[in-house]
């Protein structure tokens, strides 16, 4: 089995840690930034484990969900917390987004890419 792993983030920062703590643990990570970018990656790379995407800020995920399902990749959440953090100067919230339980990524990955070794510690 693969261990491919997409990570579909829109905040880079986040979709950058994300990507530098699993492949530390033996994952192959792809990352995508879009929706469009997520299923583009999705028909290139077929393989993939899993797919771990963000709903609550990417719109329109039907077209990832619909892949994924499609090419029989297994979906999760990453589980995030979302904070507004101040205002702009025209009183839009700025928003904050942090990992909540990377704990709960690798959990999920070891379910759905058996095979991987968890380097956790090494």
């Amino acid at each position: 089995m693969s261990n491919s792993v997409l990570v579909v983030e829109d905040h880079h920062e986040l979709g950058t840690l994300i990507e530098h703590l699993l492949t530390q643990r033996g994952y192959d990570v792809r990352c995508a930034h879009t929706i469009h970018d997520a299923v583009a990656m999705l028909n290139e790379f077929p393989s993939t484990c899993l797919a771990l995407w963000d709903p609550t800020t990417l719109v329109a995920s039907g077209p990832l969900i619909a892949t994924a399902s499609r090419l029989g990749i297994h979906l999760a959440t990453i589980p995030i917390g979302i904070t507004a953090s101040g205002q702009t100067p025209d009183g839009l919230p700025i928003i904050a987004k942090r990992l909540t339980s990377f704990e709960a990524i690798l959990s999920v990955l070891r379910a759905h890419c058996p095979g991987v070794e968890d380097r956790a510690g090494a």
